[in-house]
């Protein structure tokens, strides 16, 4: 999957960006000399990826991501931690790949790992290069604006509240906001 075809695609055309700026500067035939006040104040969006990992609803800024892959084959590696899958090639690469529910622990998964048509393997730009996040489900590509980003709810204990920079609402369904960095991070070191 290409995030360039993908922003391409949620992008609004050039006839809809002259309509609205055109809105702007001119009203039933006459030209504003001063924009309305919500106008002076521009907001900072962010460019998120919304997936699925188990029941739970994530997204991460698109700036962190490298590519979605369709999954390949996973090799266990031995004394890993539950939540490393494996690792794959990418490219002539090696790269780990986490299974975010389980080092959530959202969800226990035992067994061998069984494909499904929609999983999606995340590429992303980790501490010591590419790593994978394993997704049951890549959604889209969404544009916030900074404002629409609330923090971590306080219920979460401190170890739980590290992995998320906050949590979003978006068409009815909450999101948390994966801070990369520290899902990387496992017993206070950067180990993948």
């Amino acid at each position: 999957m290409d995030l360039a075809k993908i922003r391409k695609k949620l992008r609004p055309s050039r006839k809809e960006s002259e309509k609205r700026s055109s809105e702007i500067v001119v009203s039933e035939g006459e030209v504003f000399t001063e924009w309305p006040q919500e106008e002076i104040t521009l907001e900072k969006s962010i460019e998120l990826l919304l997936f699925k990992s188990g029941p739970e609803g994530f997204a991460m800024e698109v700036s962190e991501v490298q590519e979605v892959i369709k999954p390949r084959p996973i090799t266990p590696v031995p004394l890993t931690p539950p939540f490393v899958m494996g690792i794959i090639s990418l490219r002539g690469k090696v790269i780990p790949v986490l299974d975010l529910a389980v080092r959530l622990k959202i969800e226990d998964k035992t067994g061998p790992f069984e494909e499904q048509k929609y999983h999606r393997i995340i590429i992303v730009k980790g501490p010591k290069g590419p790593a994978g996040l394993f997704a049951e489900r890549v959604l889209e590509i969404v544009s916030i604006e900074e404002n629409e980003m609330r923090p971590p709810p306080p219920s979460l204990s401190e170890e739980d509240a590290r992995f998320i920079k906050g949590v979003v609402i978006y068409r009815g369904h909450l999101y948390s906001i994966l801070n990369i960095q520290e899902t990387f991070t496992f017993d206070g070191r950067m180990d993948i």
